[in-house]
């Protein structure tokens, strides 16, 4: 299955204020609905959804870099 999340939905690299993260996106339609992995996940941890989800909704998955507390990350992300 993450072969074909992979082969459907490749990453891509997006600058957010000079710093480069990778993404998975699938760019269905709607509002994006922001998939944020566990410390030690990817993007790419949520395959199953991506995959079931892809093609009816804009699903957006980050590898977010490390940051030093919960609200320095919860910043970076808005």
């Amino acid at each position: 299955m993450l072969a074909e999340l992979r082969k459907r939905f490749q990453l891509s690299t997006v600058d957010v204020d000079g710093v480069f993260v990778e993404i998975t996106r699938t760019h269905g339609v709607g509002k994006p609905l922001i998939m944020l992995p566990g410390a030690q996940g990817t993007s790419e941890t949520f395959y199953r959804q991506i995959l079931a989800w892809g093609a009816t909704r804009d699903v957006v998955s980050i590898n977010y870099p490390a940051g030093k507390n919960a609200a320095s990350q919860a910043d970076f992300i808005l």
